[in-house]
């Protein structure tokens, strides 16, 4: 079966997946996730993309990122996987892939689903358990959304800034945005105009986090198909016509 082509739009925001090969961890201890969060930086300073949101979980990973050229981002993941790959390899004494084959990217339409996908991405801990509030997960931009650390490398969404005239405002904003209700109300109110119906299935299959009519938009402008067709043989149409009549009707 033929794989789904990535789509990747310079300027565009996109949800980033990384995956342990069979679910596997990749990140041992707290070392080993501040080695990935610089080598992160680095790579996404040097191949010209922009981070704006980033989730370490212990077998996965989830970023939110604008490249500015349409190889930015798997420049981005090539330098993760040879240079976080070769580190913790070291550091535990192993060899081999850790890593899911390819990163899945999905295109989101910034203005209307950047920041739900931010609040879906910074509560998935409290979700999963790993943490009692967003605020107390240390691996996830949410602390420096919520002003209590500074990430020099993160620069906040458009949609973010205009959360408020002032640091505090945005960041009280912001607060208030991650309770489970707020996040499961926002969740509520986008299904029902995204182009594929779920937003978790949406970023873990790839799929665009989009309205119909802004993916419309977009194929016009790059004059390229940016919605998934169905994959697979086509349904075998049989024809039919007049019903010959029977010996017996």
């Amino acid at each position: 079966m033929a794989r789904r082509p990535r789509l990747i739009l310079p300027g565009q925001l996109h949800h980033i997946l990384l995956r342990g090969n069979n679910d596997q961890p990749v990140f041992v201890d707290d070392e080993d996730r501040q080695a990935f969060r610089q080598i992160l930086g680095e790579a996404a300073r040097q191949q010209g993309a922009t981070l704006h949101a980033w989730l370490l979980l212990p077998n996965r990973v989830h970023l939110l990122v604008t490249p500015r050229e349409e190889r930015a981002l798997a420049a981005v993941m090539q330098t993760l996987g040879r240079q976080y790959v070769r580190c913790f390899n070291t550091r535990h004494q192993r060899s081999g892939t850790l890593w899911e084959g390819r990163f899945r990217a999905s295109l989101v339409e910034g203005a209307r689903f950047g920041l739900v996908c931010q609040q879906y991405l910074e509560r998935l801990p409290v979700a999963m358990g790993l943490a009692p509030t967003p605020a107390h997960y240390l691996w996830s931009s949410a602390r420096h959304h919520l002003g209590l650390e500074h990430e020099p490398g993160l620069q906040p969404q458009p949609a973010y800034w205009a959360l408020g005239n002032t640091p505090f405002e945005r960041e009280a904003a912001w607060q208030t945005r991650l309770a489970e209700e707020a996040v499961a109300q926002a969740l509520a109110e986008v299904h029902p105009h995204l182009a594929h119906r779920d937003l978790a299935r949406a970023l873990a299959s790839g799929h665009p986090i989009a309205t119909h009519a802004w993916l419309h938009r977009l194929e016009l402008i790059h004059d390229r198909t940016l919605r998934f067709r169905t994959v697979g043989r086509p349904v075998k149409r049989i024809a039919t016509g007049p019903r010959r009549a029977s010996k017996n009707s």
